[in-house]
């Protein structure tokens, strides 16, 4: 059977199932009447509209899956990066209160990055001390950030002098 006909044959056959669906929920009298002369009109626009013959040989499927390939995969990287930098806010804010229950003032950075196998991991830390901040305090501080990142106290710098 050719492909118009195949059309022709599927258009009439959803018309006809639409019609007695219309027909099913149509009440008695009037609304009868009604719904046979809807689905005498749905009928006949199909019978006398012209069936499109749509050619897909241009359409590029390759292209198009690898665009949308590409789409996804930097939805993804943007959401990971979006998760890093939440991370990244979450242990400052940590190390920063946790230093502040110590008595400590200091601002935090925290460097950190994704690998290929996309794992998280902090790299190093950076305290920003305040002037006040006596030479006792530090190391305390310095363990408290390499206990929170998960990193060695090596990994965590300290710069005096800059406003906490």
């Amino acid at each position: 059977m050719s492909e118009w006909a195949s059309t022709v044959l599927l258009r009439f056959f959803a018309g006809g199932v639409v019609c007695s669906l219309i027909m099913t929920f149509a009440g008695e009298g009037a609304q009868r009447e009604i719904a046979r002369i809807l689905c005498a009109a749905l009928m006949i626009i199909l019978i006398l509209t012209p069936v499109k013959q749509i050619n897909l040989s241009d359409f590029d499927w390759l292209q198009t899956e690898e665009s949308l390939d590409f789409a996804v995969n930097e939805a993804l990287k943007s959401s990971q990066f979006a998760q890093k930098r939440q991370a990244d806010e979450q242990l400052r804010q940590q190390i920063e209160s946790q230093a502040a229950a110590l008595g400590v003032t200091c601002k935090a950075d925290v460097v950190s990055e994704l690998s290929e196998a996309e794992v998280y991991s902090v790299q190093q830390v950076i305290l920003h001390f305040g002037d006040d901040v006596g030479a006792a305090e530090k190391p305390q501080v310095i363990r408290l950030a390499a206990l929170l990142c998960g990193i060695e106290e090596e990994c965590v710098f300290e710069e005096t002098g800059k406003s906490a």
